[in-house]
């Protein structure tokens, strides 16, 4: 949150110091942060799991082992594979979002809500 509050300043000085460029800022941690919140609500089953992960619940993930790479991990030879169906999962890696995550980020971005200056 900081960030933003940081990044949305510097758009604004941005903003006033070029005033023949657009500088727009785009709040998606609002976004993202409410497609968590209620991921039933748009058609998601998983908002934190990995949908390509390795380990156990609660987040199939392990910094260790990469999305469709094998690796040693305590002596035992394992592989990172993507689920049976990613659009069920708001997260794809543990790091990267689905494509059915960033299609609804990029919807609610088209509305220009969720801009400064709004569009």
């Amino acid at each position: 949150m900081l960030f933003n509050l940081q990044l949305q300043a510097l758009c604004r000085k941005l903003q006033a110091q070029f005033s023949d460029a657009e500088v727009i800022y785009v709040d998606i941690f609002t976004i993202i942060s409410n497609l968590i919140a209620n991921y039933s609500h748009y058609g998601f089953k998983q908002p934190l799991m990995a949908s390509c992960g390795y380990g156990g619940a609660p987040l199939k993930y392990n910094h260790q082992v990469n999305c469709g790479k094998g690796r040693v991990v305590e002596g035992t030879s394992v592989t990172d594979k993507g689920c049976s169906d990613s659009t069920e999962h708001v997260n794809w890696d543990g790091i990267h979002y689905t494509q059915a995550s960033n299609q609804y980020v990029s919807s609610q971005i088209l509305t220009g809500k969720y801009s400064d200056p709004p569009f």
